[in-house]
């Protein structure tokens, strides 16, 4: 959390600012790892940007992953921003106090900054950071708001293009990002508060699912809808290791997050801070 001339604050995705011991020969060597295998990244994904172009999928799920695949620029343009401040090799007002600090509502534990013009990187890596955990976080979501699409035009959705739909669901993934972003980048949501009310919802939703028993339906169906429940299965089947990887990240960052934040083992916290950032940056 930044405080703003002591008037307002900013929460970016950092843990650390000013950290002198990303200087160390262990971390530098981690650090150009990490830029080299995003590299690799970058080449990769440019090279499975044919998948947008694959007939495998229908054009709305095909627009949707290459966006989902473009969308991590944005996270490598963030985490360049950002590193020189979180290592120091960029200060503020020539201040070079380490802080340590994920969230906190105690101004004193806040990292003091005369204005945001002062370090405007920072602040656009952040932000563009955000951007990115979001687009992630929302992306299975808007898949399968994009399936229930397909099976709700369940008679000829795969023989149409329906552009219309892509454009909806990609403006309400965007509005969903963005109120969001306007939230926790201004600091208007308590972190503890949130993250406890979003694991309690999810496991109270997830015991009600294993509670409800299956139903079978004994109506015959005819061809095309046999053939959209075949082309949805075929398509959860093809991205259930997206949908397994995607959480065992996400749960993987907000344990981290946790360690981090109420300090479990603080002499790991340059190491597990550069975990973190490796796994929002993924």
């Amino acid at each position: 959390i930044f405080l703003i001339n002591s008037s307002y604050h900013l929460w970016i995705p950092i843990y650390i600012f000013n950290g002198g011991e990303f200087k160390s020969p262990v971390m530098i060597t981690l650090i150009i790892a990490e830029f080299l295998l995003s590299l690799f990244c970058v080449f990769y994904s440019i090279k499975l940007n044919a998948g947008s172009t694959t007939k495998a999928f229908h054009t709305n799920m095909n627009s949707l992953y290459a966006y989902f695949v473009f969308s991590w620029m944005f996270s490598g343009v963030g985490n360049s921003l950002t590193t020189p401040y979180l290592t120091g090799t960029w200060k503020v007002d020539d201040n070079s106090t380490n802080y340590r600090s994920w969230w906190t509502d105690d101004m004193a534990e806040m990292t003091p900054i005369k204005s945001v013009q002062e370090a405007w990187p920072l602040f656009l890596g952040g932000f563009l950071t955000w951007y990115y955990m979001f687009v992630m976080t929302t992306c299975l979501f808007i898949m399968s708001l994009e399936r229930i699409c397909a099976s709700y035009f369940i008679g000829n959705y795969e023989n149409t293009s329906r552009l219309y739909l892509f454009f909806l669901l990609f403006l309400f993934q965007q509005f969903i990002i963005l109120t969001t972003i306007y939230l926790v980048f201004y600091n208007r949501v308590h972190f503890i508060p949130v993250v406890s009310f979003l694991l309690q919802y999810n496991l109270k939703i997830i015991r009600k699912f294993k509670k409800k028993p299956a139903q079978q339906s004994g109506r015959f169906h005819t061809l095309p809808v046999r053939f959209q429940a075949k082309e949805n299965l075929r398509v959860f089947n093809l991205t259930v290791r997206v949908f397994v990887c995607g959480f065992v990240m996400i749960m993987s960052a907000l344990i981290l997050v946790i360690v981090i934040t109420f300090k479990c083992v603080s002499s790991w916290d340059t190491f597990l801070t550069y975990c973190f950032n490796n796994i929002v940056h993924l």
